[in-house]
């Protein structure tokens, strides 16, 4: 969990004011993306990060390109990459801005099998087994896609597989992304949360990143 902060700390007088203001979206630098840096982030960062009852988005480099923005949104069919894919579409300009919609889908685990005919039944149940999940997760692009589409962006889809944070994390290094958008699940009555895996690490690593949150004011899709 992240580190507690004392009452008056610039952590907490953001998150008070998160709470009072009922704020959807609040916005933190984070300095540049050395390799201390993304490993604590920085105490205040970090802390509203992790402590946040709705969105932040976390810049730690500014890609100097310009004139048109260029995101990347990560979803797997739940309702937290719709409610990111949405609040995206509420802040974002379409006339500024091309976003790419992007599903993972789990690579299987190899499996040792010492019978030869054993293993050929298995690696033809795991090819079937990985189509299917490439199907699925071209499927739920296609679904962010339109809500984007619907809302003016220009938008392309693209369906990997494996690992969902280091695949986010290398698509958008190698197509320079200024942005990476994640869902990040709600949060209990209890001091709110950790991240999820997914979202903390791309949060840590990805030169900008929008973690979505539900909020009072924010509308789950």
């Amino acid at each position: 969990m992240s580190p507690a902060s004392p009452a008056g700390s610039p952590a907490e007088e953001i998150l008070k004011a998160i709470d009072d203001y009922d704020i959807d979206l609040t916005v933190l630098g984070s300095g540049h993306r050395t390799w201390l840096g993304s490993q604590i982030l920085g105490s205040v960062s970090t802390h509203v990060l992790h402590s946040s009852p709705s969105s932040v988005l976390l810049v730690h480099e500014w890609l100097q390109e310009p004139v048109t923005g260029r995101a990347l949104v990560g979803v797997d069919g739940s309702k937290e990459a719709l409610r990111a894919t949405e609040l995206f579409s509420r802040f974002a300009d379409p006339g500024r801005c091309v976003v790419t919609t992007m599903a993972v889908a789990s690579d299987a685990q190899p499996v040792l099998i010492p019978h030869p005919a054993m293993a050929r039944a298995y690696e033809s149940y795991d090819s079937s087994l990985q189509e299917d999940l490439i199907e699925r997760a071209g499927w739920e692009a296609e679904q962010a896609s339109r809500i984007l589409d619907d809302a003016g962006f220009e938008t392309t889809t693209l369906t990997n597989l494996g690992s969902a944070a280091n695949v986010l994390l290398k698509e958008g290094d190698s197509r320079r992304m200024d942005l990476v958008v994640v869902g990040s699940r709600g949060i209990g009555p209890v001091r709110r949360t950790v991240l999820g895996s997914v979202s903390d690490a791309v949060a840590r690593h990805a030169a900008a990143t929008l973690v979505a949150r539900q909020s009072n004011s924010t509308p789950v899709v």
